[in-house]
């Protein structure tokens, strides 16, 4: 494990993703996967697809079998959690630091501006596969295929353009911050919090690819099983399915039709004077709603809905 990260250091934030701690010591990777409880099937694939750049055009068929969706998973959702809540907001207090707003000099405003950019399209990427990509992946996972008509390949189309959108943010970033920045006073704190947004823009590469190659695949071939006829299929996947829709069987049709208004982004006053009823009336439905489908919040409301086929992935606002 040392060797594997002081011979690159892009792996650090890949093990950090995975879930490690360090303090390897010498063990192997095969000790480190099993005494912090990591698939290394997976944890290997990922290091050797990053490892190889001839890798990025893979078939999606050339990865293993056996990597499993849950640690990629994870992994996925860990990289997006140290990106909003340790790294993006490390590097925008020191970006403020290297600049100067009390002038009239509006540019350093600007730096700034292009950096929340940044950042507001990195938790629209999170929150889109927080909100559909991981819910339908879950309930792959426990062998439940949802009733809906898309599928990974479908969901990862709005996501490769959350990449696309996102490496171009950090380039413009940069590129403004070459050609604009003048303050010499502060050129050596500028020059680091450059040099972390290009190693971050190469690590957010990787973890494009990663998402588009190996994860895609692996969901796939979960789908693949999920889609085998019923007789091969475990008897739980009915029993799971036959519990889903008596919970929807629950609901009366003006509770459909809020939870399509809810899903759909309506706020309780306008869903109020949409049905001709009180805002009272919305608010005591909702309470059935929760009541009926166990159901906590609005996020998990819209989900139950898509995954239920009481609305589109598309009527979602």
């Amino acid at each position: 494990m040392e060797d594997i990260i002081c011979s690159d250091h892009h792996m650090l934030q890949v093990i950090n993703s995975f879930g490690f701690t360090l303090g390897f010591g010498d063990q192997t990777v095969q000790e480190a996967c099993f005494s912090q409880k990591i698939d290394q099937t997976t944890f290997l694939s990922v290091i050797n697809f990053i490892h190889h750049p001839q890798n990025e055009k893979k078939p999606e068929n050339s990865f293993p079998q056996n990597i499993s969706p849950c640690t990629l998973k994870n992994y996925v959702q860990r990289s997006h959690d140290y990106f909003l809540h340790y790294r993006l907001p490390a590097t925008r207090r020191r970006l403020i630091e290297a600049i100067d707003c009390s002038g009239e000099d509006k540019v350093p405003y600007l730096f700034l501006k292009f950096f929340d950019l940044f950042t507001a399209e990195v938790e629209q990427h999170a929150l889109y596969e927080n909100t559909y990509i991981h819910p339908y992946v879950n309930h792959l996972i426990q062998g439940v295929h949802p009733t809906q008509d898309y599928n990974i390949s479908f969901l990862m189309k709005k996501q490769k353009e959350h990449h696309h959108l996102i490496r171009k943010k950090i380039s413009d970033l940069t590129h403004v911050i070459v050609k604009y920045y003048k303050n010499q006073k502060k050129n050596r704190l500028m020059n680091d919090v450059l040099y972390e947004l290009f190693v971050m823009e190469e690590d957010f590469r990787c973890h494009s690819m990663i998402e588009e190659q190996i994860f895609t695949a692996s969901i796939q071939a979960l789908e693949e099983k999920a889609n085998q006829p019923r007789s091969l299929k475990n008897i739980s996947n009915t029993s799971h399915s036959k519990k889903s829709q008596d919970t929807l069987n629950l609901l009366s049709k003006r509770e459909k039709e809020i939870i399509c208004l809810v899903t759909k982004g309506l706020p309780n006053r306008q869903i109020a004077e949409l049905l001709n009823i009180s805002i009272n009336t919305v608010l005591t439905h909702r309470r059935h709603i929760n009541k009926k489908l166990e159901i906590h919040s609005s996020s998990e409301l819209t989900i139950h809905a898509i995954l239920n086929g009481l609305v589109s992935i598309n009527d979602i606002k």
